[in-house]
């Protein structure tokens, strides 16, 4: 594994624990709420951390199918 793949995939980690707490800021603010729209940075923090969060993990799921592509290669021609 490579530098940069250590670093998203630990990255990718961190990013899990600001969305677990927008999410769970969001459930409990709209239960509390008394009908009330929750405000507008909470819904885009959820959304950004998502964002983050489906980048990351695109990337290291591409890695996978990468990384073997790479050995089948290199296995063919040796």
């Amino acid at each position: 594994m490579n530098m940069l793949s250590k670093w998203i995939r630990i990255l990718h980690r961190w990013l899990a624990v600001p969305l677990v707490v927008v999410v769970a800021a969001a459930l409990i603010g709209s239960a509390a709420g008394g009908g009330r729209e929750l405000p507008a940075w909470i819904g885009l923090a959820g959304l950004l951390s998502l964002l983050s969060l489906l980048v990351t993990g695109l990337y290291m799921f591409a890695q996978h199918y990468v990384r073997k592509v790479r050995r089948a290669r290199s296995e063919s021609v040796s």
